[in-house]
């Protein structure tokens, strides 16, 4: 305990501060009458508190420079709401962060939701950390994991720097480049479950490794999303967002996530899909460098986060949509009632 937040933690306890904490929503589904019970759910958590005391942790001095310092055990189990809500009323509800801990683990009738805030862990880690709930594996002891910058290069060189600043500041007061939706939407969140059924996916795969086999299902997901966008809206300039993984070690918790971004013009959504997609895969497997920059530009912000974010958070997105891959889960005995 005790070392600073990281520049990508600071960045969320910014929104969490300001009303829009990021978190990441986790649902999963038992049969009737399976459901871990609270009792069950409460003693694992509280093994899991003695191996990584990181969960209970506090943030300290968020106003100033915030910190990580030792907290105390707690509960993180609570009874859902509603337990007729479909699938996508409970993620709609999980993925709005309620005052408590870090953790949330609501309990349905056939569900388990798990609201995890982007402070405590990123997309891999959570889910990392919902496997290890759930499940009767033995885990070593873990003290508080490293900031990312602790782990990998941000360090924004100064030509780069210079770049950003000239197209920030000149170019794009000269010549503005709006990105849809151009204005930044109003009223509340609004969230809609779409599936991808395995049988689909495999397809797809089937598909990519004949017409575009350099690149990946990531990069022609994202590719057919914009291009059914541009069907809906029109002719437009749209920026995809992906975050990338920078996890290098077995660390449950912990936050290690980049962020790069693909800029769809019109003139690139004229080309033929594969070759889009390639393009897209081709910018994935090259932007690493570019990605951990744009993270690292976090140091640039002004005393006074708070302010800053507000004021940013008036404007119009950076990127049109994001699609966040967690990878292909492995089934789990999960933890159950007899």
């Amino acid at each position: 305990m005790g070392r600073n937040l990281s520049l990508f933690e600071r960045y969320a306890l910014t929104r969490t501060q300001l009303g829009f904490s990021p978190v990441i929503s986790i649902v999963v589904t038992y049969p009737i009458d399976k459901v871990p019970t609270a009792q069950s759910l409460e003693d694992r958590l509280a093994h899991l508190q003695t191996v990584w005391p990181h969960l209970h942790a506090q943030i300290v001095d968020a106003d100033a420079t915030p910190s990580w310092a030792a907290g105390t055990p707690c509960s993180f189990v609570r009874p859902g709401e509603s337990p007729s809500k479909d699938l996508e009323g409970m993620l709609r509800e999980e993925n709005q962060y309620k005052d408590g801990p870090m953790l949330q683990v609501t309990r349905y009738t056939s569900h388990l939701g798990f609201t995890i805030r982007h402070e405590l862990a990123d997309g891999i880690g959570a889910l990392r950390l919902v496997h290890a709930i759930l499940s009767t594996e033995t885990f070593s002891p873990e003290s508080t994991p490293p900031a990312l910058e602790d782990v990998v290069n941000l360090k924004v060189p100064t030509l780069s720097l210079l770049g950003i600043l000239f197209d920030k500041l000149v170019l794009g007061k000269i010549w503005p480049t709006p990105v849809w939706p151009e204005t930044k939407p109003t009223g509340s969140n609004r969230l809609s479950l779409i599936s991808l059924s395995p049988s689909l996916l495999d397809r797809v795969e089937a598909a990519r490794k004949i017409h575009a086999p350099t690149t990946s299902i990531h990069a022609v997901i994202t590719t057919a999303w914009t291009l059914a966008l541009q069907s809906v809206v029109g002719p437009a300039t749209f920026t995809a967002g992906t975050p990338r993984s920078e996890r290098q070690a077995s660390y449950c918790l912990g936050n290690y996530v980049t962020s790069s971004a693909f800029r769809f013009t019109p003139h690139i959504l004229q080309q033929p899909f594969w070759q889009i997609a390639t393009q897209v895969g081709l910018s994935l497997k090259t932007g690493t460098d570019k990605a951990r920059q744009n993270v690292g530009m976090l140091a640039y912000v002004p005393a006074g986060w708070k302010e800053y974010w507000q004021e940013e958070a008036g404007k119009p997105y950076g990127d049109s949509w994001e699609l966040s891959n967690l990878g292909k889960t492995t089934p789990l005995q999960w933890l159950a009632q007899p």
